[in-house]
């Protein structure tokens, strides 16, 4: 039986070591959201779902 989130997880794990101009940097992460829309009315929406203040940016497509 195979299980789809780690065989995912160990492929990244790879193609980052094969590709490293792709892996993140060291060091704590961050997280940023992008919305094509509404960057007020997607962070409210946000917001609920996740359960704490959820900014978006706008992106320009």
């Amino acid at each position: 039986m195979l299980c789809q989130p780690t065989l995912t997880a160990r492929s990244l794990e790879n193609y980052l070591q094969r590709h490293p101009e792709y892996a993140p940097p060291p060091g704590p992460g961050g997280v940023r959201f992008f919305t094509t829309g509404d960057p007020r009315a997607v962070s409210a929406l946000a917001g609920r779902f996740f359960g704490r203040p959820t900014p978006f940016e706008r992106l320009d497509p």
